[in-house]
């Protein structure tokens, strides 16, 4: 996804998800927005909290927090260290949160799969990268991985993996070939698993930067701004869902795909991704019960409000390094939610 796509999903979050993804969400392709205050590289805490609460309903609050997160950004100083330490997912996660369009995707993505071609979260993380830079149209470097042969390696490894054909589907879609994309997706859920290897990925990223010296808060929030595959399949089921010539057997496959997603979705967006999917296909199928489906899915979006007008308040701004970096290790190990639980707990705060 370009600028203007990474744009629209952080607005989407400003709206509805948790307050550190707000300026993680722009994440790999974050553009320079301008601000008097230069943090340093990387920021700190007091950094990240120096614009104060009340961030989702101030524009220029989260803008400001968007030039902190710029900061974070790996420099090319730490790509070199990361590529020294020669550990393949820990160069998955530097490509991951290199900028769209960075010489150095080609040279990550490359050794990670000479250093994992047998792991299928890098063979996962590659094939992300690989896909952000087509669909930029940004054209890749002669020796970068071929995204094919990736896809087949995980194939191979994961035979009942789904996600390869949900990429390739994506691919389809990107070169017009829509009905290759309703058989490729018709194919992933008939596989007995769909595995995004998200939670992987953002720990990926986490590792790159701790190994580069980062606070470990900045590194967790480097860390959850890492969407994975959750984008390509969001954007796979809205439009094949969407296409006039939708046919019942298609929309029955992208409801499949939301609730699988929502299975194994720990983040916010993640939920609000899968929530859209099948709040889409359930419309247009109307299967019995699908009114309680819907309902179930809209307490949960009010829950996740809840949530985030927390996470954005005055109170949840007193939280101190250790309570966030506790929040942080709940996350990781739990879920988004439980972490506001346990958040609020420490808070003496009410949800």
């Amino acid at each position: 996804m370009g600028t203007k796509a990474h744009f629209m999903i952080s607005t989407l979050i400003v709206k509805s998800c948790s307050v550190p993804l707000v300026f993680a969400a722009v994440g790999a392709t974050i553009i320079s927005l301008g601000c008097r205050y230069s943090p340093p590289h990387p920021p700190t805490f007091a950094d990240f909290r120096r614009v104060g609460p009340g961030m989702l309903e101030d524009e220029k609050k989260w803008k400001a927090q968007l030039v902190v997160l710029e900061a974070a950004m790996l420099s090319p100083r730490d790509i070199e260290v990361i590529r020294a330490n020669k550990n393949a997912q820990e160069l998955v996660g530097a490509a991951l949160n290199a900028k769209v369009g960075d010489k150095n995707i080609s040279a990550l993505t490359r050794e990670a799969l000479l250093r994992g071609s047998n792991d299928p979260v890098v063979l996962t993380g590659i094939a992300q990268s690989l896909i952000r830079e087509i669909a930029n149209g940004i054209q890749g470097a002669r020796d970068v991985p071929d995204l094919q042969q990736v896809l087949t390696a995980l194939e191979q490894l994961e035979p009942d993996n789904g996600l390869p054909l949900c990429l390739r589907a994506y691919i389809q879609l990107q070169e017009g070939e829509t009905n290759a994309a309703q058989l490729s997706v018709k194919a992933a859920t008939q596989k007995p698993a769909l595995r995004l290897h998200g939670d992987e990925l953002r720990r990926c990223v986490l590792q790159a930067a701790i190994t580069v010296k980062y606070p470990r808060f900045t590194a967790s929030m480097l860390a959850i701004g890492t969407l994975g595959t959750s984008a390509e399949v969001s954007v796979v089921g809205r439009r094949l869902l969407n296409n006039p010539q939708l046919d019942p057997a298609t929309a029955e496959a992208c409801l499949e795909l939301g609730r699988r997603h929502e299975a194994q979705a720990k983040l916010f967006i993640d939920q609000l991704i899968a929530f859209s999917l099948q709040k889409r296909a359930l419309e247009l199928l109307k299967p019995p019960g699908f009114e309680q489906e819907l309902k179930r899915m809209q307490d949960a979006r009010e829950q996740i409000k809840k949530a985030t007008a927390f996470l954005d308040s005055a109170k949840a701004h007193t939280a101190s390094e250790r309570q966030w970096l506790a929040y942080f290790e709940t996350l990781f190990e739990q879920s988004e939610f439980e972490a506001v639980k346990q958040l609020a707990v420490m808070l003496n705060h009410k949800l």
